[in-house]
């Protein structure tokens, strides 16, 4: 008695798992798709920027913008395919050959800046005049919540030529990287526009991840 009781319990276990994973696929089909992609090795593993990897890129943003996908992870070697070659115009132009790291929960931007684009206040002036006319910079930052599709870079630090800039030098620095006064934003932070579809961003480990609208409660 008992061999043909459990034979028909199997069945419904394995039946019901079938409905489960269909309703699952059904409703989650492209979130399923995009991870069995990234588990599967899919997703282009290339280690320096390009043309393929801003393309596989902005295919994730489109998810989040059109609510197919809860959130979207990017590298940092897919921000810098981005910022190369679809968003060249997000920083001033006048800072050169710009690279992102991610570290820990923090974002780095570094790039090459004309000395004369530095702040114009004591101190600065002292250690411009020993410095090339074009020198490295590295702002160092971590994502706060602004609102209004936008988040605040709050910044840990900045560093010129590898010389650490004081504190109070930071406001006059972001100011001329194009920081504009607004309610709601520290004095040591710029606005930065989140992509169509995303409500909020944060760094976790060697990723950005962005949350779309269709993560909110009531969406």
């Amino acid at each position: 008695m008992l061999g043909p009781a459990r034979g028909c319990l199997r069945l419904i276990i394995i039946l019901g798992a079938v409905i489960i994973l269909g309703f699952l696929w059904f409703t989650k089909g492209d979130e399923l798709r995009s991870l069995w992609h990234e588990l599967a090795g899919d997703t282009p593993t290339e280690t320096v920027p390009s043309q393929a990897l801003a393309d596989h890129a902005q295919a994730k943003l489109d998810d989040l913008q059109a609510g197919r996908v809860r959130s979207a992870s990017f590298g940092a070697v897919e921000l810098q395919s981005l910022l190369m070659y679809e968003y060249q115009g997000l920083l001033p132009a006048f800072v050169d050959s710009p690279h992102i790291e991610l570290d820990a929960s923090r974002i780095v931007v570094k790039g090459r800046m004309p000395i004369d684009r530095l702040p114009d206040v004591e101190g600065m002036r002292q250690a411009a005049a020993i410095l090339p006319d074009t020198t490295d910079l590295a702002v160092t930052a971590q994502l706060l919540p602004l609102g209004s599709g936008r988040v605040a870079l709050a910044i840990d630090d900045i560093t010129v030529s590898r010389i650490p800039l004081p504190e109070r030098l930071y406001g006059p620095a972001l100011s001329r990287l194009g920081r504009r006064d607004e309610a709601g934003l520290p004095a040591d932070a710029v606005a930065v526009p989140l992509p169509p579809g995303a409500t909020n961003a944060y760094v976790r480990g060697d990723s950005l991840v962005l949350v779309g609208t269709s993560a909110n409660p009531g969406s």
